[in-house]
């Protein structure tokens, strides 16, 4: 899989170190089942490698799948702000946080966010929400982003999340300098 600087890709990206946790594995068995259903859809992998490459890739191949995954190692800052501004959406199924990176990207670059309904609270209505253990599940959310109105729904309520996180953080810094100007 190539990729260009340009919008002519169409890939899901899914930005995460290849730890078992990050539930890889899950992923692949749903890109399985859309092959099987005659939906060929690329993705692009990046990460550190904690030891899980290896067997990813290999069960990539097992399932028949592994053209149509880019596995990356870590990258720059610059490869991975190209990533995300071609990519179709982002995939975030990590099996646990709390510090949870993704999701913000998503929404600062305006795409489309699935994720694990483990972060429900957090994400609410800014991404499509999965169990991450069920592919089919997964699957049947990287179909609903062919649907311009859910997409452009994701992205409004994803800039709407970014924009609270945003005013959230400036009253903290606010509230902050307040009390340090008491003493």
């Amino acid at each position: 899989i190539e990729i260009k600087n340009n919008n002519e890709n169409d890939y899901i990206f899914y930005p995460a170190h290849y730890s078992a946790h990050k539930n890889h594995f899950t992923i692949l068995k749903a890109i399985k089942y859309l092959k099987e259903k005659n939906k060929i859809i690329k993705f692009v992998f990046c990460g550190h490698d904690k030891g899980n490459l290896n067997y990813i890739i290999q069960l990539s191949k097992k399932l028949e799948i592994y053209n149509q995954i880019k596995f990356n190692r870590f990258e720059s800052k610059e490869n991975l702000v190209t990533y995300f501004l071609n990519s179709r959406a982002i995939l975030f199924m990590s099996l646990f946080g709390p510090v949870n990176i993704p999701p913000l990207e998503a929404w600062y670059y305006n795409k489309p966010l699935i994720s694990s309904n483990l972060f429900s609270d957090q994400l609410g209505e800014a991404a499509i929400l999965v169990d991450p253990l069920d592919y089919k599940q997964i699957s049947d959310a990287i179909l609903k982003i062919d649907n311009k109105n859910i997409v452009d729904e994701l992205v409004l309520n994803g800039k709407k999340k970014l924009e609270d996180i945003e005013n959230n953080l400036k009253k903290t810094k606010e509230n902050i300098k307040k009390k340090l100007n008491t003493f």
